[in-house]
């Protein structure tokens, strides 16, 4: 909790912030049980970011707890070997960061190693129907679960030629996923964020299958997945001392002969996740490694026990060597993973909206900006009169209710252009065969109504000072005059005056440190892009 975010972080920390303060629907495929839980855990101080933190903190902890009480072996294993192999996976820095950050991803960590806890465990009654139950919650939470699946095939193949079996185990694994229900119920509510509408079933079954991310899936070129090789290479070397690799082939190699089914399982699912890795380019797909993390980790610990069987020296020598690299590695990680003062995603937002007059409209298609801007404006209730458009959520059916929600005068002023934009996404997103050139001009006709086409100060921002780099495509702008106003882009209308630029503020930013973060380095290098923007504009 002491490297904790105090605020949201990039990606989808201040969407999630907003989905747990209000009991919303967030991005597919909806994590409906992170969403309950942490609801609960944001009535502790209503308003604030600390009790997400400390649900994800809680959850990493648990976990820890139980990494120490892991059956190696087939029975409990020493103290100081299950001590370290604890260590190592609570030092991870993958691991860590979702620890101190409010994402899925610490709760999907607890489940994961309760689910190994259980699945190692020698002769537990009813395992079989007890991990297919909690494979069923663990989807609920997050697709990731889909890694388990090797190892729920493993604990049904003695039982596969019983019929009441499988019916037995798919019975229990759609108990657990039963809370997906939670989003045509809560849906139905209209809450302010209600991703997807997933009141329908066509929308419902579009959000679970993670239907708009089907473009994301597969490798186009022999450079991109080069690039997905050294990626997962990086992460490896990043999350796990040198002396890991070694004890988890040891511990493999004796997992091999003492149990193989044990370990094909485990191959199996961890080949499962690194193929999925290789094929799914998703801004946050570190975090789909984190199941192939911890089962090297226990086949590190594996390597370790066949060792210190050797003898006392060989379990001391490779203890102390444990021990040394994981400092050594830990050094040179604390300070990327201290997010103690990290403040630069809502202090950019704070930033870009020192210089926007009361009324004003800016368009993005900047989700690091939007998503913190969620957060401020409806869990800290910052710039009330300020509306920031998301241009590529209105592609969706579900956000001009969003839109209405969050400004009902804007709304209604472009009440036609959505209503004749609303039949071509539906086309879209049913899958049937819809006119580009109407889908197009009926997209271009509702930004133009929600912003330029009323009255009011309109702004755009982006993450570069190039007209390429803003938050529009400038033929959405009917000729508008870009003019760089502080972070943000002011548009001003034809025949529209250009006031005098107000002064450069003093920005929160200047001396942040991007923490080896390329998004952080990003944005805090737009303060000197855009003040050399402004510096070169010409009246």
């Amino acid at each position: 909790m002491y490297t904790a975010h105090p605020e949201p972080g990039w990606i989808d920390s201040g969407e999630l912030a907003v989905v747990s303060h209000t009991l919303g629907i967030p991005h597919p495929t909806g994590s409906p049980l992170y969403v309950v839980a942490s609801r609960v855990f944001s009535a502790i101080v209503p308003g604030t970011f600390l009790p997400l933190t400390l649900l994800s903190a809680l959850s990493v902890a648990g976990a820890i707890v139980l990494f120490v009480s892991l059956p190696l072996g087939g029975k409990r294993a020493p103290v100081l070997v299950l001590g370290a192999a604890a260590l190592v996976f609570a030092l991870a820095p993958s691991v860590w960061k979702q620890a101190v950050i409010n994402e899925v991803y610490a709760f999907q960590i607890l489940l994961f190693v309760v689910f190994l806890w259980l699945w190692l465990r020698p002769g537990l009654r009813h395992r079989p129907w007890i991990l297919a139950y909690l494979a069923g919650l663990s989807f609920a939470n997050h697709q990731s679960a889909i890694f388990l699946t090797p190892f729920l095939i493993g604990v049904i193949w003695p039982h596969r030629r019983l019929p009441s079996a499988w019916l037995r185990m798919i019975g229990l694994g759609l108990l657990g996923m039963s809370l997906y229900l939670y989003l045509p119920i809560r849906s139905a509510r209209l809450p302010l964020l209600d991703w997807g509408g997933t009141s329908r079933l066509d929308a419902f079954w579009r959000h679970i299958t993670g239907w708009q991310y089907s473009g994301w899936v597969g490798t186009d070129s022999l450079d991109s997945l080069i690039q997905s090789l050294r990626f997962l290479g990086a992460r490896i070397w990043d999350n796990l001392p040198w002396i890991v690799t070694p004890l988890a082939l040891i511990g493999l190699s004796v997992l091999w002969h003492r149990r193989r089914g044990a370990a094909m399982t485990m191959v199996a699912s961890v080949l499962l996740c690194v193929l999925f890795g290789l094929n799914f380019p998703n801004p946050d797909i570190e975090a789909f490694y984190l199941l192939a993390f911890i089962v090297l980790i226990v086949w590190a610990a594996e390597g370790t026990l066949w060792l210190a069987a050797r003898g006392r020296v060989w379990m001391a020598g490779v203890l102390v060597a444990v021990l040394v690299s994981l400092g050594a590695h830990w050094s040179g990680n604390y300070a990327a993973i201290n997010a103690r003062d990290f403040r630069v995603p809502t202090d950019w937002v704070m930033d870009a909206l020192e210089t926007v007059e009361p009324g004003s409209v800016i368009l993005t298609r900047e989700w690091d900006h939007y998503a913190p801007w969620l957060y401020l404006r409806f869990v800290k209730g910052v710039r009330p009169d300020v509306l920031w458009i998301d241009t590529e959520l209105l592609r969706r059916s579900w956000y001009p209710e969003f839109i209405r929600q969050a400004d009902p005068e804007r709304y209604d002023r472009a009440r036609a252009a959505l209503e004749q934009l609303a039949p071509q996404i539906s086309i879209f997103e049913s899958g049937r065969r819809y006119d580009p050139a109407a889908i197009e001009t009926a997209y271009a006709n509702a930004i133009f109504a929600l912003s330029l086409g009323q009255s009011g100060p309109v702004y755009t921002d982006g993450s570069g000072t190039r007209p390429s780099d803003w938050g529009v495509e400038r033929r959405y702008l009917h000729g508008a005059r870009e003019v760089p106003w502080g972070l943000l882009i002011r548009l001003f209308r034809p025949g529209e005056s250009v006031p005098r630029l107000p002064p450069w503020p003093a920005y929160r930013n200047r001396t942040a440190h991007d923490r080896g973060s390329p998004r952080t380095r990003v944005h805090l290098d737009l303060y000197r892009a855009m003040r050399g923007a402004r510096g070169a504009y010409a009246p």
